[in-house]
């Protein structure tokens, strides 16, 4: 139980796994809802000892993000227009802007029941009579970061839930995030754009400072 109620708090969990947590002040913070779950009286000692075994448990990922970090390099977009189209809709209108001569910087992420796509606000201007027409939903005035890691990326566990985090801790509410191979792209409003990218820039000096390998 009490692994189960770590599980669900990933603040608490971060920190333990970070070792940042007072473990017997976490035991007489969670006993209360130990107790209520289980229905019985459980010490603070025994949840103590089941923090001490879950803290052990723990991955410890930070060297290989860190060393993922220290290899990876930033790229801002400014101008750039998130459109969410139905499937259908979205196929003729990628065909069409695919089927020009121009080269265009696209990003498209799909789901059963709808397509992304992330784009310069000149694609979308271009095509954008049809869009305002079929699309479900558009967003203007937004950035996108683009984070361009090595191969050890795609194996490095807790590595977007690290820049995740980082983000938060800035005030950053992302619009949108997906990845493409080593690619991570972080969409957001134009207006948060410069704190975040400065947030995820000393995140990677910090990491190349301490030198992981």
């Amino acid at each position: 139980m009490v692994s189960e109620v770590v599980e669900n708090d990933i603040f608490l969990a971060n920190a333990l796994k970070r070792g940042y947590a007072n473990l017997s002040q976490v035991a007489r913070m969670i006993r209360p809802i130990v107790r209520d779950r289980l229905n019985s009286e459980v010490t603070e000692q025994a949840i103590l000892s089941a923090l001490k075994r879950k803290r052990a448990s723990l991955p410890r990922a930070e060297n290989r993000i860190m060393n993922v970090l220290a290899h990876s390099n930033l790229s801002l977009y400014g101008g750039v227009v998130k459109v969410v189209l139905g499937t259908e809709s979205a196929l003729q209108i990628l065909g069409d802007i695919l089927s020009g001569n121009k080269i265009y910087n696209i990003y498209v992420t799909t789901s059963p029941n709808y397509v992304t796509v992330i784009a310069e606000a000149q694609v979308i201007g271009e095509f954008r009579k049809d869009l305002e027409r079929k699309a479900v939903h558009i967003a203007e005035d937004l950035s996108l970061i683009v984070i361009r890691g090595p191969e050890e990326l795609i194996e490095t566990e807790g590595f977007l839930a690290y820049l995740y985090e980082k983000l938060a801790m800035a005030g950053v509410n992302i619009e949108e995030a997906t990845n493409s191979y080593t690619d991570t792209l972080v969409l957001l409003k134009a207006s948060q754009a410069p704190r975040a990218f400065q947030a995820l820039s000393d995140l990677m000096e910090n990491a190349r400072i301490r030198r992981f390998d």
